[in-house]
């Protein structure tokens, strides 16, 4: 179950790239809000990033370890958390970037959590 790892980066990378392609039929992408709404853009970027992290340490030093696996949950559940209960109106009304940014923290923390289940625990010195 170590191929998880790459779930987890898939979907982070989907919601990075969600950020940068259009939300609605007006063409604007979250990027676009960075003027107005520096935080939450900034913080968004950041979260999808901390998973995607989590999921390269786990692809180039294998296994994916428990607290990888927690950190990538955490960023996942941030970015599910600031979207509240906007999610499912992204997914179903927005355009393509909107689907990707409602859809890949769902997915991510679903792989995230399967990765914590399975994975290996931190080794002891």
């Amino acid at each position: 179950m170590d191929q998880l790892k790459y779930g987890v980066f898939l979907a982070a990378v989907a919601g990075i790239v969600g950020c940068f392609l259009a939300l609605g039929p007006s063409g604007a992408s979250l990027f676009d809000m960075l003027e107005t709404e520096k935080f939450g853009v900034i913080s968004v970027l950041s979260a999808f990033g901390l998973a995607a992290l989590m999921a390269l340490i786990g692809i180039f030093k294998a296994p994916m370890l428990r607290w990888q696996g927690l950190l990538a949950l955490i960023g996942f559940a941030y970015v599910i958390g600031k979207m509240r209960g906007g999610i499912i109106d992204y997914i179903r009304d927005g355009a393509i970037g909107a689907k990707l940014i409602g859809i890949a923290p769902l997915a991510g923390a679903l792989f995230a959590i399967l990765s914590l289940a399975f994975a290996a625990p931190a080794p002891r010195r």
